[in-house]
């Protein structure tokens, strides 16, 4: 598609069966890791009781040519530990096709807790580092003060 002369390539993300509060829980990543805020639309309610959310984004198509990979991650809700990724590969053969399927590349993968824990033990781990860094630049700071305190009495 075509939008302000530019042309714009729409990827779109249908996530089933997900929580009634996962709206906001589907966002998109190209494959170098940068987060791509997509344009969420409600929850909507299924025949069977379950609840669908659809997700979109309009990236150029010459940015969306030069990735290999774009990947639609989903979330039970936004603070959820549980969630699932769906990749596509990109390649020239499929670039200009409208429509994608799983059998052109897509792969589904869920992660459980115990894979996240180990990530979730690394931030705390950074997050740790950097508190006591902070907490030791203070106490320098502090100190100094208290030396130049002193020193004008």
């Amino acid at each position: 598609m075509i939008i302000n002369g530019e042309r714009k390539t729409l990827v779109l993300c249908l996530a089933n069966a997900v929580s009634e509060d996962a709206l906001g829980a589907v966002w998109f990543s190209s494959g170098n890791g940068s987060v791509l805020e997509p344009s969420n639309y409600g929850i909507s309610q299924e025949e069977d009781g379950t609840f669908s959310a659809i997700s979109h984004i309009s990236i150029s198509t010459q940015e969306f040519e030069s990735w290999d990979t774009i990947t639609c991650y989903v979330a039970q809700n936004q603070t959820s530990s549980n969630w699932s990724t769906s990749s596509l590969q990109i390649s020239e053969e499929n670039v200009d096709d409208p429509c994608l399927d799983e059998s052109q590349g897509g792969q589904d993968q869920t992660f459980s807790p115990d894979i996240q824990q180990h990530n979730h033990f690394q931030v705390l781990l950074l997050l740790s580092a950097r508190i006591l860094l902070f907490k030791i630049l203070l106490s320098d700071v502090l100190m100094t003060c208290c030396l130049i305190y002193k020193s004008e009495t």
